[in-house]
């Protein structure tokens, strides 16, 4: 999933997704204005395959970066996203954490009300509205999204684009929710984001 997320957006990642202790893992990104995109794709995936994470994104900067193992990597951003993970609430699976001196007015927004509203909005998906949000922000069509084989059900029924354009509708994505994501990218600063 990771990697299908950085293709849609290339130089994006440094070095690839980790997975680390057996059920933790680390993405490090480049653009942090994209980190919360990249945080609902991730989980979008996982929900359309029945399953979730939770995810602190820690926006900041870096002290030192090893692309082959992001795991030996440290500074600000990874500190940032540690702390959030520890202090996310046991029913929140989203959060976001700005390390100590970036400067960002939006900040206590983003942290105190957006990112909970699209973890309560993402909490309450169906693995077709899920699947539908993968498939939007891979680039995909909706007519592309019902055809692929992922898309069919428990009993191989594959939907059809109405399925999809309802899924999509239902949780309100076009009119809402990627909208917010679009304008979160231009309330985030800084220079490197973890996942």
């Amino acid at each position: 999933m990771a990697g299908e997320f950085s293709r849609q957006h290339e130089g994006l990642a440094v070095g690839k997704l980790e997975v680390f202790r057996g059920d933790s893992w680390q993405f490090c990104l480049e653009r942090p204005e994209l980190a919360v995109e990249a945080a609902v794709f991730l989980r979008a995936g996982l929900i359309a395959a029945g399953l979730d994470s939770r995810i602190a994104i820690g926006i900041g900067s870096v002290k030192s970066l090893d692309k082959r193992k992001i795991s030996r990597s440290s500074g600000p951003a990874f500190e940032a996203s540690g702390h959030g993970l520890d202090s996310l609430p046991k029913k929140r699976r989203l959060g976001l954490a700005f390390a100590d001196g970036v400067q960002n007015p939006s900040a206590d927004s983003l942290m105190g009300a957006v990112i909970p509203l699209i973890d309560a909005q993402m909490e309450k998906w169906t693995s077709r509205e899920a699947f539908a949000v993968y498939g939007t922000l891979r680039g995909l069509t909706q007519q592309e999204i019902a055809e692929l084989p992922e898309a069919r059900t428990v009993k191989g029924v594959q939907p059809t684009r109405q399925a999809i354009h309802d899924a999509l509708a239902r949780i309100q994505w076009h009119a809402i929710l990627h909208p917010v994501l679009e304008t979160i990218r231009g309330l985030v600063l800084g220079r490197s984001a973890r996942v």
